[in-house]
């Protein structure tokens, strides 16, 4: 008896399972694309409000929501036509140059969203460690000028890895043609205007120039698969082991020190004297102010791993398959098979940002309802104001009580038995009630 499954092969299972996919794309891509370019706006204007611009690392977010939207945005109209072949657009130079400007453009806003999220985890890595290290000699990294050093530095590299591609096209013109047959027959969307017998249309076509040989394209696809796509995924999962360690690390030894002084407050003799029970509270007060800056940048590092995660999920295949068509060029077929699949993750990375924002700070919903309230139906309000009282107190100095219900020690004493991934779960649904993630 023969193997199972023995007349299929590799390019029959991803077609199959790229047609299933592929029937849906429109609608999604379409979805995705309207939402991700207005949430990005949204975020742009509400990261520029004088309160959101007193953290450096908001300029990052900002950056890469301009790249996000103009990706969305661009892909968003190459698709509408692109899909539609007889198009009259299609046929007209306008419509070759912009074919034109957004294969290139697309992988440089593109890498360089990605480049801006490396360097945004390399930089914040940075300044903990520097604010953990005694030592004077590190410079002052969290400041506009090293995040916008960091933001230049980014879009060079992206620059530098789309080179090559810029070089790999070239616009021909192959004079006036016949319209093709299918776009004159009867029932296409847009057969009238190809009625007349001799209608033509101008055929332009993107191909490669005459110098662009073999050598060129494997210089092409090894800068665009190490400089785009392997080193920053790797750089990303080092930084993001880094950041959730240090953010697992503090929680823990905060733990450990809340609860050290907790059983030296208890240890304490009950006084009637006013006075005595006023320097106790007093020394809980200071003991709560002094860990509000550290609360606050737990909360920033882990809002930042959030986002640096989302691209490692989204990129990360993306990678692999790049460097498997590298190893054995064979299965290129798979990328173009693909190519629907690989799109939605992409959009999906950029439009999924103002999720996190929305559902992880208080200080970014105050100022998004802040400016645009009068766009939102009132119930945005009340669930802003139910959110916030649910999350404690409203001062944004203090530390949201998440242990003060009678539950609290056994709470306590299931986190100590937890594994590093439930901590950092935890960490993040810490998050929602959050009363400042951006600000440091």
């Amino acid at each position: 008896m023969s193997g199972f499954c023995t007349d299929l092969d590799e390019e029959s299972l991803l077609s199959s399972l790229s047609e299933r996919y592929d029937s849906f794309h429109k609608i999604i891509y379409q979805t995705i694309c309207i939402l991700g370019v207005i949430a990005n706006i949204c975020v742009v204007v509400v990261l520029l409000r004088p309160t959101m611009r007193k953290n450096p690392f908001n300029l990052f977010l900002i950056g890469i929501a301009i790249c996000d939207m103009s990706l969305m945005a661009s892909y968003f109209i190459y698709k509408q036509v692109q899909i539609e072949l007889c198009h009259p657009l299609y046929f007209t130079f306008i419509w070759i140059v912009f074919t034109y400007s957004y294969a290139l453009f697309s992988v440089l806003f593109h890498s360089a969203s990605l480049w801006i999220t490396v360097n945004m985890a390399v930089l914040r890595y940075l300044v903990l460690k520097s604010s953990s290290n005694s030592s004077r000699n590190w410079p002052r990294l969290n400041t506009y000028k090293a995040a916008s050093f960091s933001i230049v530095a980014a879009i060079l590299i992206a620059a530098v890895g789309s080179a090559p591609n810029m070089l790999r096209y070239q616009i021909f013109y192959k004079g006036e043609l016949p319209a093709p047959d299918v776009c004159k027959a009867n029932g296409s969307k847009f057969a009238s205007f190809y009625e007349k017998p001799d209608s033509n249309v101008s055929a332009y076509i993107l191909a490669q120039p005459s110098f662009w040989n073999c050598t060129w394209e494997r210089f092409s696809f090894w800068i665009a698969g190490l400089l785009l796509k392997l080193v920053p995924c790797l750089l990303l999962t080092i930084f993001m082991t880094l950041l959730v360690r240090m953010l697992v690390e503090a929680r823990e030894r905060r733990n450990r020190l809340h609860s050290g002084k907790q059983s030296t407050l208890s240890s304490l003799p009950t006084q009637t004297n006013n006075g005595r029970d006023k320097s106790v509270g007093n020394e809980k007060g200071a003991s709560t102010s002094g860990n509000s800056s550290k609360v606050q940048a737990e909360r920033t590092t882990a809002m930042l791993t959030i986002i640096v995660a989302v691209f490692l999920i989204t990129e990360l295949p993306q990678g692999i398959l790049v460097i498997w068509m590298g190893i054995k060029p064979q299965v290129r077929f798979a990328m173009t098979q693909l190519s629907n699949i690989l799109d939605f993750l992409s959009l999906l990375n950029s439009s999924v940002n103002f999720l996190l924002y929305a559902t992880m700070s208080n200080l970014f919903r105050h100022e998004f309802l802040q400016t645009f309230g009068q766009c939102c139906p009132k119930r945005f309000f009340s669930l802003f104001n139910s959110k916030k009282k649910r999350g404690g107190s409203t001062d944004r100095s203090s530390i949201p009580n998440i242990n003060n219900k009678s539950g609290g020690r056994d709470n306590a004493a299931h986190r100590e038995i937890q594994t590093m991934a439930i901590k950092l779960v935890r960490e993040y649904l810490f998050l929602l009630n959050s009363e400042n993630v951006f600000i440091n």
